[in-house]
């Protein structure tokens, strides 16, 4: 058998994969991780006490601003690198924007005064626990856009892990937000980042093994 031959056996009856087909898969896979996060948030954690007046100060809607504009840089590159010929290009700097903005902010509210309040401010009361946290909730939501990546066809796949990873940090920090009552710019751009940072660190290590096609 020819080689053009086998080729038209092999592309028989083929048709395009629908125009949305990766997005549709990654918004399932994020919507069932998502909620699946959000379950284990209200059973182990739950919400804040004071939510009623929480979502009528800045700090909260500051603190889910800048997991967002994260959030929709790194949903667009895992989108990208889910079809073989996806490139990283130049969105890879939005994702430091938020970063270098809120840092900025923060360092301005930190000038002048005592070490121990600069201390106190960037710490709060639980920066021990807040980055492990978002780590822990991620899991079902990487679990879950894994497996929309597995049915597309990622070929950087350290890369697909990391945006993986970190779409799924910037999810699990946008639930988190429900539960934490830190409201220093300082502890958000240091432990939030932190904490969406280790699910993207360890996509991009087990990226190449789990999306292997």
């Amino acid at each position: 058998m020819h080689h053009q031959e086998l080729i038209e056996k092999l592309t028989a009856g083929m048709q395009p994969a629908p125009r949305n087909a990766v997005s549709r898969r990654l918004t399932t896979g994020l919507a069932v991780g998502g909620t699946t996060s959000l379950l284990l948030l209200l059973a182990c954690l739950g919400m804040r006490d004071d939510m009623d007046a929480a979502v009528s100060t800045g700090a909260f809607w500051m603190k889910w601003a800048f997991v967002a504009a994260g959030a929709i840089p790194a949903f667009i590159l895992t989108r990208r690198l889910a079809r073989p010929d996806g490139k990283v290009g130049r969105l890879s700097l939005l994702l430091a924007a938020p970063v270098v903005v809120l840092a900025s902010f923060a360092v301005v509210r930190l000038v002048g005064i005592s070490p121990e309040l600069r201390a106190a401010r960037w710490l709060g009361h639980s920066a021990d626990s807040c980055p492990w946290i978002i780590a822990a909730l991620s899991i079902p939501v990487f679990a879950t856009t894994v497996l929309a990546l597995r049915r597309c066809a990622p070929t950087h796949l350290p890369l697909a892990g990391f945006t993986a990873g970190l779409l799924s940090g910037t999810v699990a920090a946008f639930m988190y937000a429900l539960c934490c009552n830190e409201t220093e710019p300082a502890f958000i751009v240091t432990w939030y980042t932190l904490g969406m940072l280790l699910p993207a660190l360890i996509g991009a290590l087990v990226g190449p093994r789990l999306l292997r096609w």
